[in-house]
């Protein structure tokens, strides 16, 4: 259950380490009853974004059984999905994904990515799980992403499409430290959706950035018993917090280019009526007993300004 800004920072589920490096996690502290609610956040932006470039720098990734981190855009002026959904890396692996109306195709072409296909059906208004595409690096999530120091992310939105890219900390280009990205510079994609057969405007409107740590949920528990090596039920899983040491989330810095000459989106989300995605109706622990909610007006709302790193500048594309 996602609980709001005051109640998150007064239980430690939104914090800064001592570093100064903003993080979010799930309650693993105390054990609960199958099938009661673990308190957790989720961030949106009030700010909106249509193209660009977004780059993801997270220290520490949130992974293992029934864990479901998330970072992604959400489409804010229709309801879910006909605005879109941006999946930039989510687990119980690395993966990208994207959620639309009908009409968004993925494109197989050979050498337009690296990545695997998981599913090539982005129409999400019946319930699909979208587009995916998977990372193919052993090291992009989990444990061997955050033992190498963790990485980055990077979503390239423009008129030819929308793409995807990941690199460890040390495999970071010079040209992104330098804040000075060079995007024709990069090597092939992770994830490619090609405007040859998606139109990455028309089917995703302007995007808020959405953080999240959720426990099974419809992907995770609905894939749990996929995995060998995790025993039992999500639902019983969860209850010991010993099995859930990996929850927390640590994002060093969220930083977005705007394209040169490309208008900036000065509409702000100033409500939650369509904040649901593609993990489903939101759930709200108000300040006594538990309750569900289609909106999302209990997310925390952790300031870019002061809690993540927000850049705007102009993107070098040639």
């Amino acid at each position: 259950s996602y609980v709001d800004h005051d109640t998150a920072f007064a239980e430690g589920l939104a914090f800064w380490t001592q570093s100064g490096v903003p993080g979010i996690q799930a309650e693993h502290w105390a054990e609960t009853d199958e099938g009661e609610l673990r308190r957790s956040v989720r961030i949106s932006t009030k700010a909106l974004f249509q193209g660009g470039l977004i780059l993801v720098d997270m220290a520490l990734v949130p992974w293992g059984c029934g864990v479901w981190p998330a970072v992604w855009l959400l489409g804010y002026d229709a309801p879910w999905p006909y605005a879109g959904e941006i999946d930039i890396v989510e687990g119980i692996q690395a993966m990208t994904s994207k959620h639309t109306p009908a009409g968004c195709a993925l494109d197989q072409t050979p050498g337009l990515f690296t990545g695997t296909v998981a599913n090539t059906n982005c129409d999400s208004t019946e319930g699909n799980s979208g587009c995916s595409i998977v990372s193919p690096s052993n090291t992009s999530f989990g444990m061997p992403f955050n033992d190498l120091g963790g990485g980055l992310f990077a979503c390239l939105w423009d008129k030819s499409g929308i793409r995807m890219y990941n690199w460890m900390r040390a495999d970071i280009p010079q040209d992104i430290k330098s804040e000075q990205p060079n995007t024709t510079s990069w090597e092939t994609p992770v994830a490619t959706w090609s405007s040859s057969t998606c139109d990455p405007y028309a089917f995703f409107h302007p995007q808020q950035i959405v953080l999240n740590v959720n426990l099974c949920g419809d992907w995770a528990g609905g894939n749990y018993g996929s995995y060998p090596y995790c025993p039992g039920t999500c639902s019983s899983y969860i209850t010991n917090p010993h099995n859930l040491n990996n929850t927390v989330m640590l994002i060093n810095s969220i930083k977005v280019f705007q394209m040169e000459g490309a208008p900036i989106v000065t509409e702000q989300a100033l409500t939650a009526n369509n904040q649901t995605g593609a993990g489903g109706y939101v759930r709200r622990l108000p300040s006594s007993g538990y309750r569900t909610s289609t909106r999302a007006d209990m997310e925390v709302m952790l300031f870019l300004i002061s809690a993540l790193s927000m850049a705007l500048g102009p993107l070098r594309t040639h």
